[in-house]
């Protein structure tokens, strides 16, 4: 079977009509009817990188800590707390940081919700007005 869902995965098997695949970098098994967790897929992007972290992407606008290797639940869910080395922060259930960062002796009781995530995007520069037409 295959995997149109999630392109990071291997040993995939029918299993009761529903393919299954096991998740690239946790090896968590994951129905290819349904979307793979965030945590789960940055999880598989990881897999080979040799810092553990991917490096801004040369156009964002900001870096707000960027790609970094998740501890992920075996349900998929992150880890409340996640750690680079001997750096550990709290994270929300985006995965984003909401803590600064201390030493493995943080403590992160609980995943806390986030229900709104905001995406600011900014065009690059440009030296002729857009072509409206071109768009459509």
């Amino acid at each position: 079977c295959i995997c149109e869902k999630n392109k990071r995965v291997i040993n995939c098997r029918m299993v009761d009509g529903v393919c299954w695949c096991d998740s690239i970098g946790s090896g968590v098994s994951v129905s290819c009817d349904t979307l793979t967790s965030k945590c789960l897929l940055m999880k598989a992007e990881m897999t080979g990188s040799k810092s553990g972290r991917r490096e801004k992407p040369k156009d964002a606008f900001e870096d707000t800590d960027g790609l970094y290797d998740p501890e992920c639940e075996n349900t998929g869910v992150f880890k409340a707390k996640q750690c680079n080395g001997t750096t550990c922060w709290c994270v929300n259930t985006a995965g984003v940081r909401r803590t600064d960062k201390h030493d493995a002796d943080l403590k992160c009781s609980q995943l806390v919700r986030t229900t709104w995530i905001i995406i600011e995007m900014k065009h690059a520069e440009r030296n002729a007005p857009l072509n409206t037409e071109s768009l459509k």
